[in-house]
């Protein structure tokens, strides 16, 4: 049920801001996902032992509050958003399909397999620190309890910053005339590169300074995500940012499954040196990707009378 977000939230912005706005505005949302991950350890706990004690936690009254809490959202939204005739901005200068654009019609397309590609590698290593990042700071580097829950939230802090401000940063330099497509890449691979700190954290001596080099490291993965989260609304014909959205967003589920299964697979064999060496060493298939597979991004040239025709 969670997933629906994403691609909608995609389309949202695609219809309601302009390119010159967009990247500011996925930064924006995005960095609401990082501020629910610092909050939520803490929020949990207090609402588990307000409700339980230590000895017995009430995690149910936790569950309850938390997700009855989620309908106030859905409530104020139904209240407040709504399509205004007039209001909406063109998501592309490609036409507006006039049938339905079968999935392997999109997958005709370079960039598409590009989009799909870079997710994946940058999804990776979110994943990676979603599932793994509390346990490698106890199995590992043997830090305390009280540690760990401030080195564990400090990366989605840092996530909450780097994400509008990387958005604000690429409309800016897009708006003072330059080429949007090499504005997106750069940054892109910029982050990337910073992300690649977490190959470095596998070999910090010090647990302390490990730990800095993974918030480090997630700083510049979740500028990525609110860059990659910019595709979809490039690369759609009118009308079918939603679509891509949620390829985009099928493609880091399948990081989600993958980068549990292996990180936890190559730490038990060989080491968590190797399993985080892995995360950076599929960062770099990402940055390869990017340079060498991904072209302009503009509205794919979706041919609608040969897509009817198809479907």
């Amino acid at each position: 049920g969670e997933s629906a977000n994403f691609p909608a939230a995609t389309k949202v912005i695609a219809e309601r801001f302009d390119k010159s706005q967009r990247g500011m505005a996925t930064g924006v949302f995005m960095s609401g996902l990082r501020v629910g991950f610092a909050v939520c350890p803490a929020l949990m706990i207090g609402l588990m032992l307000a409700f339980g004690s230590k000895a017995h936690p009430n995690w149910h009254v936790a569950f309850y509050i938390t997700g009855l809490g989620s309908l106030l959202w859905v409530a104020l939204w139904f209240v407040t958003y709504g399509d205004k005739p007039g209001s909406s901005v063109e998501a592309g200068t490609a036409s507006v399909p006039k049938a339905r654009i079968p999935i392997m019609v999109l997958l005709r397309y370079r960039n598409m397999w590009a989009m799909i590609c870079v997710k994946f590698c940058q999804d990776y290593l979110y994943y990676l620190f979603l599932t793994w990042l509390p346990g490698y700071l106890v199995h590992a580097r043997h830090l305390e309890l009280g540690k760990v829950a401030f080195y564990a939230t400090m990366p989605w802090i840092a996530g909450m910053v780097t994400q509008p401000a990387i958005g604000i940063i690429a409309d800016k330099m897009i708006n003072s005339g330059m080429d949007a497509t090499k504005v997106k890449k750069s940054l892109l691979v910029a982050m990337q590169v910073v992300s690649l700190a977490v190959i470095f954290a596998g070999y910090a001596e010090s647990a302390v300074v490990a730990a800095w080099l993974l918030v480090v490291a997630m700083a510049g993965e979740s500028a990525c995500a609110a860059i990659t989260w910019t595709f979809p609304q490039d690369l759609a014909p009118k009308g079918m940012a939603g679509t891509l959205g949620g390829v985009n967003n099928t493609s880091g589920a399948v990081a989600s499954i993958a980068a549990p299964i292996l990180t936890g697979f190559v730490a038990q064999q060989f080491g968590f040196q190797s399993a985080l060496a892995l995360g950076g060493a599929i960062t770099c298939v990402g940055i390869l990707c990017v340079l060498f597979m991904m072209t302009s991004l503009r509205p794919l040239p979706i041919d609608t009378a040969a897509s009817a025709v198809a479907s």
